[in-house]
């Protein structure tokens, strides 16, 4: 499948922990990736890494944003794949990731979107905690509860952009405001229940 998945990484003085995220990113046996970077003006050696870095990049930009969600919606409007997800400066994939999700892709070519399961590492690269999302169900809805693991979404980019992305005077939070608007809009997810 010659599918294009669409990682955006967001980034802003984040110079210790930005080529682990990049090389989790290169790392990845799927071909037909496409990275975009946003990194909101740093001024730390961020910009330098993503020089020596930029051939395998396909799109970067330095320069003050909004926030973090202004910075995810910039990169979700220069994507082109068909999927696209995000990664945050001191986030990884983990190896074979995107071919996990790809087999879901295939499987499931109608559901907008996807989440899977959350690792949390420290500095050293040790597991601190873990999180599985849960099937969506009623009680959610009702209660207002919703276990969002973040880093592991995967969405329809056509679809993201129709309903508007992220609510940008959200900033934190708003992937989870997402993953709701999703929801009332009749949208189940599939669980992938790996990390």
């Amino acid at each position: 499948m010659n599918m294009k998945i669409s990682i955006i990484t967001i980034t802003y003085n984040s110079a210790k922990t930005l080529p682990n995220t990049l090389h989790s990113v290169l790392s990845q046996t799927y071909p037909h990736i496409e990275h975009i970077i946003v990194d909101g003006g740093s001024t730390d050696n961020s910009v330098d890494i993503l020089k020596k870095y930029s051939e395998y990049i396909d799109y970067w930009q330095s320069k003050k944003d909004k926030g973090q969600s202004d910075a995810i919606n910039s990169g979700f409007r220069k994507a082109t794949g068909e999927y696209i997800t995000w990664l945050n400066s001191d986030d990884v994939l983990l190896p074979g990731a995107l071919n996990v999700i790809l087999g879901y892709l295939d499987v499931y070519p109608n559901i907008n979107w996807f989440l899977g399961n959350v690792l949390w590492l420290n500095k050293h690269g040790n597991v601190i905690k873990v999180g599985k999302v849960e099937k969506e169900c009623w009680f959610w809805n009702k209660h207002y509860l919703f276990s969002n693991g973040g880093p592991t979404a995967i969405m329809k980019r056509e679809y993201l952009l129709s309903i508007g992305a992220l609510r940008e005077d959200f900033h934190y939070m708003m992937d989870t405001e997402l993953w709701y608007r999703f929801i009332s809009l009749g949208n189940k997810f599939i669980r992938i229940n790996k990390y």
